[in-house]
C-alpha cells in the first residue's frame, strides 16, 4: 500500500487539502485527531488512555498513537485501498521509529512527504478570520457570520482558543520545531519531500500537491 504523509502549521488548509486530494486520488484519508477522537468517543481500552492523556494535558505516549494508527492501517490494507494520506502521524522525532517498523510490516512504501509552507504573519491573519460556534461548535469565517451569530444554528460566534495570537504563534513555532526533527529522524523517507507553497488559492495548493505525486 501506498502512503502519501502530509504536514503544514496551524491554519495552512491541510486537512481540507488532504481531504480534495483523496476525492481526486483514491487514496483514503487518514487523520490521527479523528482517530483519537473516534476512541475517546467509543470509550475503548485505548479511547481511555488517551483521554487521560488529554485530561492530564500530556502529550500521547509514541506507543498508543501507533497502535491505534496500526488499527486503521491494517483495515485499509486489508480492503485493498489503493493508499493512503496520513495526516498528523509520525508528528514527532520519537514516533518515526514505530512509524517505518509499521511500514514494513504492513508493506507500506511511502510514496511522497508534502510539506505545506506557510509563514507565520500569514497565519496569524488567517487565524483572525476564523470563527467557531460556541453552541455546534462548527467553524466559519467571520464573514459568514450573521449578526455574529452562527449561520447553522444562531449560537454565538467566537475566536478558538488555539487561534487566539499568543497560543496560536506558540503552536506554529512548536509545529517547525518537531517538523524539522521529524523529517530528518525518516532519514531517507525524507527525501521524497515536496514543499508547497500555502499561500496561494487553495485549488492551487492542491493542484501543486496533485503535480508533485506524478
Amino acid at each position: 500500500m501506498n502512503c502519501v504523509i502530509m504536514y503544514g502549521p496551524p491554519t495552512s488548509g491541510k486537512t481540507k487539502t488532504a481531504l480534495e486530494l483523496s476525492a481526486r486520488t483514491g487514496y483514503s484519508y487518514l487523520s490521527v485527531g479523528n482517530i483519537t477522537r473516534s476512541e475517546i468517543s467509543k470509550g475503548t481500552a485505548d479511547g481511555i488512555l488517551l483521554k487521560a492523556c488529554l485530561d492530564a494535558v500530556v502529550e500521547y505516549p509514541p506507543e498508543l498513537i501507533a497502535r491505534v494508527v496500526e488499527s486503521r492501517l491494517r483495515s485499509l490494507r486489508d480492503t485493498a485501498a489503493k493508499g493512503v494520506i496520513l495526516d498528523g502521524f509520525p508528528k514527532y522525532k520519537g514516533e518515526v521509529g514505530l512509524f517505518l517498523t509499521l511500514c514494513d510490516s504492513l508493506s507500506i512504501r511511502i510514496d511522497k512527504v508534502i510539506v505545506l509552507d506557510l509563514g507565520l504573519k500569514e497565519a496569524l491573519r488567517r487565524a483572525s478570520l476564523r470563527r467557531i460556534c460556541g453552541e455546534c461548535l462548527t467553524q466559519f469565517m467571520a464573514s459568514e457570520a450573521v449578526g455574529g451569530r452562527c449561520p447553522a444554528c444562531g449560537g454565538e460566534m467566537k475566536v478558538r482558543d488555539d487561534d487566539q495570537p499568543k497560543n496560536l504563534e506558540r503552536r506554529y513555532r512548536d509545529h517547525s520545531l518537531s517538523l524539522r526533527e521529524t523529517l530528518d529522524a525518516l532519514g531517507d523517507a525524507s527525501r521524497t519531500r515536496a514543499d508547497i507553497d500555502a499561500g496561494q488559492k487553495p485549488e492551487d495548493v492542491l493542484q501543486c500537491v496533485v503535480n508533485a505525486l506524478v
